[in-house]
């Protein structure tokens, strides 16, 4: 099999079925009902192909948290302890990483270690950025706007798919998936239309509507967001606005909220420290036809640190001893912005 992100939905599926050992499927860090989606949706076609899949669920969102609450989905207490059970038995397995591609960003050390042992790497995925080419790997990617958009292509045509989608709690949560990650629709393709037209055949689109609008922030993050905003230094180029602020945490939910207030533009900086490294992180979104997953992929390749998205929401996390500071970093994005207005100008 090509061991890169151009194969086939049929050279992927037929590389995974082919794994005579148990498949832990991983999610990202803080995972989001995409990542939690998408990972269901693969468990429960692997297990109707009598594969053992498990998934490994191990630090959810808070969002995820108060969805599954809401609709009482699944939590996988059970795969994960048998996930465990399998490290402690040094059991040989396969990984898939869905919602992610670069296994570089996890940092807890369990996690490594599980990546670590892995005979190989599947994955998929929907953001930009580099895939990584220590380990062996299979990736199917494709910028949709969800993760779980990419599995349902890759599944549709096998005969397990009707069966799957017929499951109404999996469909309930593909189509909070699908609402979360496209911002309800505002950053749909036209395929993502028709996922929710076969989703909502059994799922319940209205209810699962409701209940993420309905969601209440916690005070923490309204601190944050309000502090954002207080912190934040604005740049006008042309009639573009740009915002530059500081805060130690929640920062994709404060460049959301510097987007609201009018920013075309927004960059939110921070320091974060894993296990004995310390980085700087930085958060971007943008409403202008910028690509901002491309600007932070290439800072990152030339700074020794890992970045990608989407082309208008995308990080950045760059070790501290490689960049002189935080403005330095910010004054490097910028100037990556600058090139992508002043071309569109032109």
């Amino acid at each position: 099999m090509r061991n890169e992100e151009q194969v086939t939905p049929k050279e992927f599926l037929e590389g995974i079925l082919n794994c005579d050992k148990p498949i832990i499927i991983l999610p990202h860090e803080q995972a989001d009902i995409d990542a939690y989606a998408t990972a269901w949706l693969f468990r429960d076609f692997l297990k109707l192909r009598g594969k053992k899949a498990y998934i490994y669920l191990d630090s959810p969102s808070l969002e995820l948290r108060r969805f599954i609450e809401a609709l009482n989905l699944k939590t996988f207490s059970d795969d994960y302890d048998r996930v465990l059970k399998m490290l402690e038995e040094t059991e040989e397995y396969c990984l898939l990483l869905v919602d992610i591609h670069d296994y570089r960003r996890f940092s807890s050390s369990k996690i490594k270690n599980l990546v670590e042992r892995s005979t190989i790497i599947f994955i998929i995925d929907h953001h930009y950025g580099q895939i990584p080419r220590e380990k062996k790997i299979v990736a199917y990617r494709r910028f949709y706007p969800s993760s779980c958009e990419v599995a349902l292509e890759l599944l549709e045509n096998e005969k397990e798919f009707a069966m799957l989608i017929k499951r109404k709690e999996l469909a309930n949560a593909l189509i909070g998936a699908i609402l979360f990650d496209t911002n309800f629709f505002l950053n749909a393709q036209p395929r993502t239309f028709y996922h929710i037209s076969e989703l909502v055949k059994n799922g319940d689109l209205k209810l699962v509507y409701q209940i993420l609008k309905e969601k209440q922030r916690e005070l923490p993050e309204r601190i944050a967001r309000l502090k954002g905003a207080q912190r934040l230094q604005l740049l006008k180029i042309g009639n573009t606005l740009i915002t530059v602020s500081k805060i130690g945490s929640y920062e994709s939910s404060v460049a959301n909220a510097l987007l609201s207030l009018g920013a075309d533009i927004s960059l939110v900086v921070s320091r974060k420290k894993e296990n004995s490294k310390r980085y700087i992180r930085v958060v971007g979104r943008s409403r202008k036809k910028v690509n901002m997953a491309a600007i932070f992929s290439k800072l990152a390749k030339s700074l020794g640190g890992v970045g990608g998205g989407h082309e208008r929401a995308a990080a950045i996390q760059i070790p501290v001893d490689r960049i002189q500071s935080e403005e330095e970093l910010v004054k490097e994005i910028i100037k990556e912005i600058l090139k992508i207005l002043q071309n569109a100008l032109s």
